[in-house]
């Protein structure tokens, strides 16, 4: 019988990177990504206190300690941190009766792009790149695939359905050629 071994979003068995120009584009299977909502008259304050960080507006990024949390709708979050398998059962203990959580790490294609990414967004998506400035978030369409944009001050993460990995991949090397 063969024995199960994991596999990125991509289908590989590790991360993979391509440089084109400056940019460099990396897939990040290592992200545990945790759904949170705050139920009605429940209360953020433990979840928040665990996680070492306010959850965000809509349209900011928060981090703090190795996390970071993105406002997906109201009173609903993403947090995103270093891979771990209890992560959102650990923010669901932490958070107790004011919150809802569910785990989300393989619903998620993480892609982490390093370098000047005005020009690539610009072919990507409607997102106007001097409004993504470091600390920002953005819902967008890429493709026909509904993705959500994380400035940093390196560059940004973008995150897409798993589902559509590929054909994800595919739209933003295709974007970076043209740019590179």
């Amino acid at each position: 019988m063969a024995e199960l071994a994991p596999r990125t979003a991509l289908h590989r068995a590790g991360p993979s990177i391509q440089t084109l120009g400056a940019l460099e584009i990396r897939d990040d299977p290592d992200l545990a990504i945790a759904w949170i909502a705050r139920r009605r008259e429940g209360d953020l304050a433990p979840a928040e206190a665990f996680l070492g960080l306010t959850l965000p507006p809509a349209g900011e990024m928060a981090a703090a300690g190795g996390h970071r949390a993105v406002a997906v709708g109201r009173e609903q979050w993403l947090v995103l941190a270093p891979h771990a398998m209890d992560f959102a059962d650990r923010i669901r203990a932490a958070g107790g009766a004011g919150v809802s959580v569910c785990d989300q790490s393989d619903g998620w294609a993480v892609f982490e792009i390093r370098g000047p990414v005005a020009p690539l967004l610009e072919r990507l998506c409607d997102i106007d790149p001097a409004t993504l400035g470091p600390g920002r978030s953005a819902p967008t369409g890429i493709e026909q695939m509904r993705c959500i944009l994380l400035a940093g001050a390196q560059g940004l993460t973008l995150l897409g359905p798993r589902s559509s990995a590929g054909s994800l991949h595919h739209a933003i090397l295709s974007a970076a050629r043209c740019i590179a």
